[in-house]
């Protein structure tokens, strides 16, 4: 007779490590969701907001390759953001935060910040930065997926899903 499996614990055990990390970035997502949404703005527009408060005058083009979304959820966002008057785009398409977008993105900031508290209580700051510095090890092998896909896809014959 087969064993049930054990239920899929978010602890870290049950799962593999893309898998866990895929878990705790939903639950990361879905709590951003919630919090930004009291402040009448989307998780992407909320991004958006604290990118351009780093990158004034960001084109708006390379939003999706900073923020590493497809284009058509950063043109959402961009027409939300627009309608309710908190960015503006010059005739060279670069972006900037209106007096009412400083304001909520302000607003952002403090949730950003209670957020990330909150996420990282009890760990120390040496953990946080060398889990950065992992993460972004992780982060510079990404591009070898695509080959990896692009690879499987030559092989089975079928076209590779385009990256990002």
């Amino acid at each position: 007779m087969l064993e049930k499996e054990p239920g899929i614990r978010p602890d870290g055990k049950s799962l593999g490590l893309p898998d866990y990390l895929i878990w705790l970035g939903n639950q990361l997502t879905a709590t951003a969701v919630g919090a930004y949404a009291t402040l009448g703005v989307g998780f992407l527009e909320a991004r958006i907001l604290l990118s351009l408060g780093h990158n004034p005058d960001l084109p708006a083009a390379s939003l999706v390759e900073h923020l590493g979304v497809d284009r058509a959820a950063v043109s959402r966002a961009l027409q939300q953001l627009r309608g309710a008057g908190l960015i503006v785009a010059d005739d060279r398409r670069r972006l900037s935060l209106t007096d009412q977008g400083w304001d909520t993105r302000a607003e952002v900031v403090r949730v950003f910040d209670e957020r990330l508290a909150r996420f990282t209580a009890g760990v120390a700051e040496t953990e946080l930065e060398r889990l950065l510095e992992l993460l972004q090890r992780l982060h510079q092998n990404v591009p070898q997926l695509f080959i990896f896909n692009a690879e499987l896809a030559a092989g089975a014959g079928r076209p590779a899903a385009r990256g990002r």
